[in-house]
């Protein structure tokens, strides 16, 4: 292929009558990254390159247009080609948890791509989306690290665009909300990137994918990437939602978040499969050949097994993203992810519903209701 760009470049050359010469730089202008010199016929145009001397220097060094033309070329070539719709390489990645461990200590040593923060981008084409992974976390860091260098080398693979976020409960002794901090990680990464996500994946910290052809990328309507969890011990099950999931900003916003009332209640992923179902969004399932995860910790929980404390209609555009109250505590850039440690508050899941109702209205009405007893 080079060799047919180089015979079309010096025929071009030939037949335009474009000169190689010895200019100096003062009766220069530029165009991009090329140096364009007319002398006193305007149809022979002089191309020189960039040179790093000064502009009091009186000559520019001699250059071969035609390496220039075909660098120019290939530059541009490159900036406008996306990446392909299916990357190369695609398939099963672990099939149990001997796998796990050893995929641990090969893939250590090939994450030097991977920028401080958990932060990569691909560099041989355009990714096709970029995806905010937010993870929010509590236990123990080994299983963090486990889901990093596992979770990174998958997503290389997909050629994206990405950044992995963990969210920690700064005040430990508080009763756990997930929704809330995962409220809080999209806020925070949406600020991070004045440019915005095209992606937000909202992670278990406890699962891994078990094949890459499951894309961590967001289509027409939210995915459900999590179809199987398989655990060592138990019988693997099947999420109605959660595990993994795929959303864009825009879905995320328009369902206001996930509600922050579930308060160490596991309940907060049915919720928010309601305020989808409010707000007529279809959830979409990954091919079940391929949406495959392995927990990697025993005992894990089902999310959908307390009592369902749903969000009504009506409140979900008051309650999620809209009454988020925190402090950031430390925002740090991690050697595999962007840590981001907060402090949160409301009322906990064991006060009554007409409170938090009430607490939700207030701002709107000025007319609270009766609180029960």
């Amino acid at each position: 292929m080079d060799d047919l760009i180089a015979i079309f470049l010096i025929f071009s050359l030939k037949v335009f009558g474009v000169e190689i010469n010895r200019i100096p730089i003062k009766d220069a202008y530029w165009f991009g990254d090329a140096q364009y010199v007319y002398k006193e016929r305007p149809s022979k145009l002089n191309i020189n390159p960039r040179s790093s001397t000064s502009l009091n220097d009186s000559e520019s060094t001699t250059y071969s247009a035609y390496y220039l033309l075909l660098d120019k070329v290939k530059s541009t070539l490159q900036e406008q080609e996306d990446c392909p719709e299916l990357p190369p390489g695609l398939g099963p990645e672990l099939g149990n948890r001997a796998m796990i461990a050893k995929n641990i200590e090969n893939f250590e040593s090939k994450l030097n791509d991977v920028k401080p923060g958990g932060i990569y981008k691909p560099t041989s084409c355009k990714s096709r989306q970029s995806v905010a992974v937010i993870i929010a976390y509590r236990g123990f860091k080994g299983y963090l690290t486990t889901l990093m260098n596992i979770l990174h080398p998958f997503l290389i693979k997909q050629q994206l665009d990405y950044q992995i976020f963990v969210i920690v409960q700064s005040n430990t002794s508080q009763p756990y909300n997930r929704g809330k901090l995962l409220n809080v990680g999209f806020t925070e990464a949406t600020r991070y990137r004045k440019s915005g996500w095209q992606c937000i994946i909202l992670h278990e910290p406890y699962i891994v994918p078990m094949d890459s052809r499951n894309l961590y990328r967001c289509s027409w309507y939210p995915k459900q990437l999590a179809t199987t969890v398989e655990r060592p011990v138990k019988a693997s099950y099947t999420p109605l939602l959660g595990g993994a999931i795929a959303m864009t900003s825009e879905q995320f916003l328009k369902v206001n978040g996930f509600s922050n009332a579930y308060w160490d209640n596991d309940a907060d992923y049915y919720d928010l499969y309601q305020r989808l179902n409010f707000t007529n969004y279809l959830v979409e399932n990954s091919f079940p050949l391929v949406g495959r995860f392995r927990t990697v910790r025993k005992g894990l929980a089902l999310w959908h097994k307390s009592e369902y404390l749903t969000t009504p209609a009506p409140l979900y555009l008051l309650d999620g993203l809209t009454s988020l109250s925190y402090t950031v505590d430390n925002f740090e850039l991690k050697r595999l992810y962007t840590l981001i440690q907060v402090n949160i508050d409301g009322i906990t899941g064991k006060e009554s519903k007409a409170k938090l109702y009430d607490n939700l209205l207030n701002p709107v009405t000025n007319n609270p209701t009766e609180q029960s007893k």
